[in-house]
């Protein structure tokens, strides 16, 4: 091709580029894929215009699109965390818009079922609210203050309490959104029913008024959170119920990202109304024309923003524009894993679960033996007597009220604190150090594949392993002296943190104290990324965790000693060890996921830090003023 025609089918391109440079705004994305085509058409002169103006301008252009590029990276995460506000969050509200009005038909629904029983039933509110708090509401009302309930805290201890309760509500409904949406309809249904009970109660005994501007003052927003953290959960079902043309799972990775976001626009308004039900609805002296201004603002928020705002952005032709890359889920590759991508919280979910699939047979082999290594640990290592104090006590699907048992039969395996129990800490630290070691051979590969090092071998990963038993043995202090539910916190608080600080001395080799305060930085520059990706790796955790505690997994022990002749006084301490190995099995399977995500997340950040793959394109094609390049097209175009 002539340089003539190269630069007349080139110019409109090049010229609105330089347009998309000057503009304020501009998605850092874009300007990515800008660079990239930049790119290609300066290595396309380089070979065929060596000595041509157009070169020139072509290596000023990138020059200058690369600063753009790299300083737009590092200030781009607030604009980010802006448009989700202003465009992201409204677009995901208008795509859902029929899960949200079904969403709010159940809660609404189980509203009048809760009036409609209380009418028919007349001890029905003492069934769902319970007698103690229907008699002691009875007291306050005939004492003259019938909203006394509200007053009996601190204005902050009762804030601080109800805001994580209602947190904890909006994350259980979310996540049993995961069971085929049921959970989910489940939660919001009883929500409906509690509450619709609830202002009933208060009706039956002459004070609506007062009850209607005393709990709809932080019920307007509360009621709300219910609603969205629910379509949120039966978005994240449908994933798996009409997975379309993707796979099961790649439809739920997708599901479960945007369902992601919607819990996530529901935490300030839950915080929000904690706010005011700690410090506002206890007031009850207020005048009622400022308790009304209240519920009707807080009623005008939620419209605008979750109503009109999508209707109008639709209108406009906002959302008409095709969605963006990272909501794709790509088809599984066997091509090296991209360490050199500046990935999103989707991209590094998706890419973990390519790493999990390609090493499941390692991962189900390693997870077998530390699941009998523990089982058999428990036996041997802990007195009968210490072995009988683990209960695994049964939860119901159905009942939700329940599905808080499973997780106290997860965590009194991390509960060191009593005497005896020491053998604990030593299994949890050995069974996890054996898989993340394994995990992280597997993943020091795929990255060194990727850059097309020498993979490492046995002798590496068992060289390293009393450096990474170390560390958890480190992690794992703290739960001797800390209360149980301290540790808990703890534990679920620094859990990615100390996973990142493995993994940078496991393959990045660095130096521990180095590596602790790279850890240590990136958990916090970066908190929103990872705190974002834990939410969607403990989703998974959770459900491959249920798996060993549900009613499938006692019958299925049941069966074992029943067939195995085990004589029936030693049939509970079986029981307890083959338990305990099924779930030590789901939780090792879960791990190596954790620890891909980890390694994947810290090499985007690296990238976002140094930049250092758009440095490395730019020295590929030669920026840098050369005699022979530079210099002599300057004398020829002169």
């Amino acid at each position: 091709m002539r340089e003539t025609s190269f630069v007349n089918r080139n110019h409109k391109k090049w010229s609105n580029i330089e347009k998309e440079m000057h503009r304020d705004n501009t998605d850092p994305d874009k300007l990515k894929k800008l660079f990239v085509e930049v790119t290609d058409d300066l290595s396309y002169s380089r070979t065929f215009y060596p000595n041509r103006s157009v070169r020139v301008y072509l290596n000023a252009l990138a020059q200058r699109l690369f600063q753009k590029v790299y300083r737009n990276e590092r200030s781009s995460s607030f604009k980010k965390f802006v448009n989700f506000w202003v465009d992201g969050l409204p677009r995901i509200v208008w795509e859902e818009r029929i899960i949200f009005l079904l969403s709010a038909g159940l809660f609404w629904g189980g509203f009048i079922i809760g009036i409609v029983s209380s009418i028919y039933e007349p001890d029905f509110a003492k069934i769902i609210l319970g007698s103690e708090y229907v008699d002691m509401t009875l007291t306050n009302i005939k004492s003259g203050d019938p909203m006394a309930v509200y007053k009996q805290r601190s204005e902050f201890d009762m804030f601080f309490g109800i805001t994580l309760n209602n947190i904890r509500v909006d994350l259980m409904t979310f996540i049993f959104g995961a069971f085929a949406s049921i959970g989910s309809v489940w939660i919001m249904i009883q929500n409906g029913v509690l509450f619709g009970t609830f202002q009933w109660f208060f009706v039956e005994q002459g004070i609506f008024r007062e009850s209607f501007l005393t709990i709809w003052l932080h019920g307007t927003l509360e009621m709300s959170t219910v609603i969205i953290s629910g379509a949120a959960g039966i978005v994240l079902g449908r994933g798996l119920l009409f997975p379309g043309t993707y796979s099961r799972i790649q439809a739920f990775l997708l599901s479960a990202k945007k369902g992601l976001l919607i819990l996530f626009g529901v935490i300030p308004i839950t915080i929000m109304a904690g706010f005011i039900e700690g410090f506002v609805t206890r007031l009850t002296d207020l005048p009622d024309i400022v308790r009304l201004l209240i519920i009707l603002v807080s009623l005008f928020f939620l419209i605008a923003y979750f109503i009109v705002l999508p209707i109008y952005k639709r209108i406009r032709g906002d959302f008409n524009i095709a969605k963006a890359e990272d909501d794709k889920v790509p088809a599984w590759s066997q091509e090296p894993i991209n360490f050199k991508a500046l990935n999103s919280v989707g991209e590094l979910f998706t890419n973990s679960f390519v790493y999990y699939r390609r090493h499941i047979g390692g991962i189900l082999g390693f997870s077998i033996l530390a699941a009998t290594i523990y089982g058999l640990g428990l036996y041997y290592l802990l007195p009968e007597v210490l072995l009988l104090e683990l209960q695994f006590n049964q939860w119901v699907w159905v009942d939700p009220s329940t599905w808080f048992v499973h997780f106290q039969n997860v965590a009194q395996f991390f509960n060191y604190t009593e005497d005896g129990f020491w053998p604990l800490a030593l299994l949890n630290i050995g069974v996890f150090s054996l898989v993340a070691t394994a995990a992280l051979t597997w993943l020091s590969n795929e990255r060194k594949r990727y850059y097309g090092e020498p993979p490492v071998g046995f002798a590496y990963a068992f060289m390293r392993f009393p450096l990474v038993a170390i560390i958890m043995a480190a992690f794992h202090a703290p739960l001797f002296v800390f209360p149980h539910w301290l540790g808990i916190m703890y534990v679920l608080t620094f859990f990615m943190s100390v996973m990142l600080f493995i993994w940078l001395v496991f393959a990045r080799t660095a130096n521990p104290f180095t590596a602790l305060y790279t850890a240590t930085e990136l958990s916090f520059k970066h908190i929103m990324k990872l705190s974002g990706l834990y939410m969607l790796l403990m989703l998974i955790i959770f459900l491959f965790s249920f798996i060993s505690d549900s009613a499938f997994s006692y019958m299925f022990m049941q069966i074992i000693t029943a067939f195995i002749g085990i004589p029936e006084a030693a049939i509970k301490v079986a029981s307890i060890v083959l338990l305990a190995g099924s779930m030590m099995f789901t939780l090792c399977m879960s791990y190596p996921l954790m620890l891909a995500a980890v390694g994947l997340f810290e090499a985007t950040t690296h990238q976002i830090n140094t930049a250092e793959e758009l440095r490395s394109r730019v020295e590929n094609i030669q920026i840098r003023k050369r005699v022979y390049g530079m210099d002599r097209e300057r004398s020829t175009a002169s």
